[in-house]
């Protein structure tokens, strides 16, 4: 027994001069250490900041003519037309049938107020300070940072501007060189459109599950109507999808829609000053909502 302890009390004085070493030579060198951990730091900030930038300067014109055909989709007032179908087509060439996908307007800044309860939606769960900030909302970013690395959970921080911008540079892999290239296009898009306009592409743009683009092409698929004829449980229902479309849509599973919709009637209820007339909506709307 007498042994097994003095074994103990060899390791921990081993340890112990190890620790007493350690912090001696951080005490005789810290200036150096310091010095140089602070350049480091410098110098790999520099890379990701500057790589993201060459990166955002080689997407920039492919992103700009995109972004352009974004706008002219939200602010030329024009029917859009038809794409063309597919015609079958038997062994002699007569015509058997045609399948092509429904014709549709696409929400624009002349028809966006139209939209009151999908804005809403949006608005309330996924970004309550659009009109107010640049493009990022630094509160909700520091915030998600702190909350990934206490909890371990994953926790959005980004803006609509931010989520456009992620569409339109579709980067792929998720880290934090990319995530830096994001910012310098988010930082374009808030310089070059005004809100209403980065509102309209980002809703004619989002993916919505089983191939639906866009909250007017998702809605007569899901809820058979046009985007501006949702009711705010419906608008609920089609926003909650957008954090994981495939997974949250009520196709794939209704229950799961269910939950994501109310998890966004509660915001809607506490945020009813976000919808463009808020005279309109009825007190205390969530709880005599049902679910769809």
């Amino acid at each position: 027994m007498t042994f097994g302890n003095g074994k103990i009390f060899s390791i921990f004085n081993i340890l112990k001069e190890g620790f007493v070493g350690f912090f001696r030579f951080v005490k005789a060198y810290w200036r150096f250490i310091f010095r140089y951990a602070i350049i480091a730091i410098i110098a790999f900030v520099s890379f990701l900041i500057g790589g993201s930038y060459v990166v955002w300067l080689t997407k920039r014109d492919e992103i700009v003519s995109n972004l352009d055909k974004f706008k002219n989709e939200v602010t030329n007032y024009y029917e859009i037309s038809q794409i063309r179908p597919i015609r079958i087509l038997d062994r002699n060439g007569k015509l058997i049938g045609e399948f092509s996908r429904r014709k549709f307007k696409p929400i624009r800044t002349d028809n966006l107020a139209e939209h009151g309860n999908v804005i809403w939606a949006l608005l309330s769960s996924e970004d309550r300070e659009f009109y107010n900030h640049h493009g990022i909302n630094y509160t909700a970013l520091l915030r998600a940072i702190i909350i990934n690395l206490t909890t371990f959970q994953k926790q959005g921080g980004s803006t609509i501007t931010q989520q456009l911008a992620k569409l339109t540079l579709d980067l792929g892999a998720r880290n934090i060189f990319n995530k830096i290239t994001e910012f310098y296009c988010t930082f374009y898009l808030e310089s070059q459109f005004d809100k209403n306009t980065i509102l309209s592409m980002y809703l004619n743009r989002i993916f919505l599950g089983e191939g639906n683009t866009g909250v007017e092409e998702a809605s007569r698929y899901y809820f058979n109507k046009a985007a501006a004829e949702l009711t705010p449980a419906e608008a609920a229902m089609l926003v909650g999808i957008i954090p994981a479309p495939s997974n949250y849509n009520p196709v794939r599973s209704l229950k799961t829609a269910l939950k994501r919709q109310k998890l966004v009637l509660t915001p809607m209820s506490e945020n009813q000053h976000l919808h463009p007339n808020p005279a309109s909506i009825e007190k205390n709307f969530a709880k005599k909502s049902n679910p769809i």
